[in-house]
């Protein structure tokens, strides 16, 4: 491909020459080359910007001077001349300064995707050090601030939602990367050239930023909003009630709320205010007629966690941060560096083990002695917990032996998620020990979940819109308490630096590791270097695995590192579920070394309930089936009958929503009652019951860790509400739950309609 074309820049008010365009594939970039490099000025400036395609992978990159760019097209197996001419004629080449509005991304790219690296290389946006660095804001000001341009034109060009980059498009970013460089004093930006780092140290840096770069790419567009259907509506304001956490309304500069009316008409507006479930949204125009949707579009924001993670690889880049060099960063990545652990007071005996609770059988006490141990060998620890084995317990073990023992260090512990911590901020209570603090957003607990949290971790919590900025006011909030809790997100917050001079972090216990991905360690480890001196990771690589992981490939935690894996302690047995069900998993998932203590022997604890009636029906991107919520709502109201407490999990939300609304059509308890698996990992009842929703397709089923999670939450009885005739197919016996049915054989089945006799055989 070759071609040459004029495009005209309508980003700065003042009049500019329009510029020169050339587009050729790489196989004939020699021709055009040298033409390009000559209209670069004297000071060397080239503007670079570049396409990512499938997987973020680069598939073009543009040069541009004041007055030309040039675009180069890559093939699948890129020519070799074509890159070495690029290595030597600019990317590499000193006299060349080449300046990019995200040349983080952009050279871990070339390295990856091209095997190229660069030098001389400006990050543009590290100009302005203060504020959002990917707001439009922080863009209009790098580019020369808002007088000389025009706003609506940037943001329109800059930030438009598309998957698909023409030339031109790349063309004029590259232009405007040196046009911004031309306006711009960039002597105090520190260069990059990754020329300085060794091809390990590039290869994991480049893989946390491709996977978060995967990450942000695979969010939602487009979410439907669950809200009430009562509005208040005014002129331009749109008042509404959120019903589902997941999907409520929230403050974005990048997301549009479209209202839908019964006529069909759509209305844009955007939430002005969010205060729990309640949103006030200001609407482009009247609303005529009955609401009868609110859907988002646009994709969420980042995370504290996801930008300080996109943070700390820059400052690697630019030799801001000692990162590579930190024994924990290389005992992750790096293990063939030399890891030299920072000092300790050998003369400080290992506390003992105190936990008057119970007695811990010998797994459990080897994870405990791991996290309470000195030694170098013992920085990083690593514990596999299968289902029910007490990770909580081996937590609370630890946290109670530190505290009987006098010692000073103070011990964080985060989780993925809000419900986690507060498992653990539960057993902690449970075993009579108080003196910890929870940290917890307002966005999550204020009219969501405050439920959730007993009188008991009220008393100790501090939400996110009561944090102290100052030393004083954050001491009497955590009242000499040494233990905090929070989750991975919240500590990337920069909102906590006091609670952090009051209690360093010196040992940090990751809950869920298994559902972490390894690259978001990277910023921890870079804010808490100073002061950390110990990483305990648990959990379970059998159990769910880090969100995104179906769709990117290589996704891992640090459980799928197979040589952290081999230093894990083992907990080995398990005291939650049935027998039936704990040897089932013990053989089929965990090749036998998973042994179960329970008093429930009887096979009839694990039971399969036949819905012949019941179909898979396509609801969005999930999946529903209605005849299994009428059979759930059913089991429901006969263990309520009988006062038994139970849950009802299912793989899918869309299933979710139809039992939670069945159940409150047939006047039973709903709230806090129905779960999909994700959201339950962590948590165990009494009494399960699944809706296994499919009847057709394996769908979810063939994920054999999520399965491993829907199979064991119960701790009395479990039945499973699916068709026998979809069990027995050969699409489904291969699968954990088939082969469950398959070892449970034939008395493990009821009919659904024994039901409607009220009673459970």
């Amino acid at each position: 491909m070759f071609d040459k074309f004029i495009v005209n820049q309508d980003f700065y008010k003042e009049s500019l020459p329009p510029v020169s365009v050339t587009t050729v594939d790489e196989g004939l970039l020699e021709k055009v080359f040298q033409r390009f490099l000559n209209t670069v000025n004297s000071d060397g400036a080239i503007g670079v910007s570049a396409i990512y395609g499938k997987r973020c992978a680069m598939t073009a990159i543009a040069f541009s001077s004041l007055s030309s760019s040039l675009v180069i097209h890559f093939a699948e197996q890129p020519d070799k001349r074509s890159l070495a001419l690029l290595k030597e004629r600019i990317l590499e080449k000193s006299r060349y300064t080449k300046y990019a509005f995200k040349m983080d991304t952009l050279s871990l790219a070339l390295f990856t995707d091209l095997s190229l690296r660069i030098s001389n290389a400006v990050d543009l946006l590290s100009l302005r050090v203060t504020g959002d660095r990917y707001s439009l804001e922080t863009l209009m000001w790098v580019m020369g601030g808002e007088p000389k341009l025009r706003k609506f034109n940037v943001k329109n060009f800059f930030f438009k939602d598309t998957t698909e980059t023409s030339s031109s498009d790349v063309a004029l970013q590259a232009w405007a990367a040196c046009r911004a460089a031309v306006l711009s004093d960039t002597k105090s930006i520190p260069r990059i050239d990754t020329l300085k780092l060794t091809r390990k140290q590039l290869t994991p840096l480049a893989k946390i930023a491709r996977d978060g770069d995967l990450l942000e790419s695979n969010k939602p567009t487009f979410v439907k909003n669950d809200v009430r259907p009562e509005f208040s509506v005014k002129k331009d304001e749109v008042n509404m009630i959120c019903e589902r956490f997941q999907t409520r309304v929230r403050v974005s500069d990048n997301q549009v709320l479209l209202i839908e009316t019964e006529d069909g008409t759509l209305t844009a507006g955007r939430a002005r205010r969010v205060n729990g479930r309640s949103a006030q949204v200001m609407v482009n125009g009247p609303i005529k007629g009955e609401i009868t949707s609110v859907s988002t579009i646009g994709k969420e924001g980042m995370t504290y966690a996801e930008v300080a993670r996109r943070e700390v690889i820059l400052h690697i880049l630019q030799n801001r941060t000692s990162l590579l060099s930190e024994p924990f960063f290389q005992h992750i990545w790096l293990p063939h560096e030399h890891v030299s652990w920072s000092r300790q007071d050998s003369k400080i005996p290992a506390p003992q083990i105190y936990f008057p609770e119970r007695s811990l059988n010998p797994s459990q006490e080897r994870a405990v002695e791991k996290i309470m141990s000195f030694s170098d060998n013992n920085r990083v620890v690593m514990i596999h917990g299968p289902p029910g084995t007490g990770k909580t317990t081996v937590i609370a073990a630890a946290v109670t032996s530190f505290h009987h023992s006098n010692h000073k260090q103070s011990i964080w512990i985060a989780g993925q998620s809000n419900v986690a911590v507060k498992n653990i901020a539960e057993k902690l209570c449970a075993v009579d020990f108080f003196d910890f603090r929870l940290l917890v957003s307002k966005d999550f607990h204020f009219d969501w979940h405050e439920h959730l949290y007993g009188e008991a971790l009220e008393a100790r919590l501090i939400r996110s819109d009561e944090f102290s900025e100052d030393i004083i006011g954050a001491e009497r909030q955590l009242l000499g308490a040494r233990v905090i809790l929070c989750t991975l997100t919240m500590l990337s917050n920069t909102h906590i630096h006091a609670y952090i001079h009051i209690a360093p972090l010196d040992i940090i216990i990751f809950d869920e590791a298994s559902q972490i991905e390894v690259g978001d360690y990277a910023p921890v480890i870079h804010r808490f270097s100073r002061t950390l001196r110990k990483m305990v990771f648990i959990g379970d690589n059998k159990q769910l695995a880090p969100y995104g992981q179906e769709e990117i490939r290589g996704l891992r935690s640090v459980f799928e590192f197979g040589r952290l894996l081999k230093e894990a302690t083992f907990l080995d047995t398990q005291y939650r579920m049935p027998s039936v069900i704990g040897n089932f998993i013990s053989e089929n998932v965990y090749d036998g070394k998973l042994r179960t203590n329970h008093k429930i022997t009887d096979r009839k604890a694990c039971r399969f309930l036949d819905v012949k009636n019941g179909n898979e029906t396509k609801y969005g991107h999930s999946w529903q089936n209605h005849e299994e919520a009428m059979v759930v709502s059913r089991l429901a109201r006969l263990y309520q009958a009988q006062n038994k407490s139970y849950r009802v999990i299912t793989p899918y939300d869309a299933q979710r929503t139809v039992i939670e609304n069945t159940l409150k059509n047939e006047n039973l308890p709903w709230e806090n009652r129905v779960f999909n698996v994700d959201s339950f990992q962590g948590n165990e009842g009494d009494h399960i019951i699944v809706s296994v929703v499919r009847s057709c397709n394996i769908g979810f089923l063939q994920n054999e860790r999520r399965t491993n999670v829907m199979l064991t939450r119960c701790k009395r009885s479990m039945v499973i509400c699916t068709s026998r005739a979809f069990m027995c197919s050969r699409q489904v016996s291969c699968t954990l739950i088939g082969r469950l049915a398959s070892s449970l054989g034939p008395d493990a089945w009821m009919d659904g309609r024994v039901l409607l006799n009220g009673y459970l055989p």
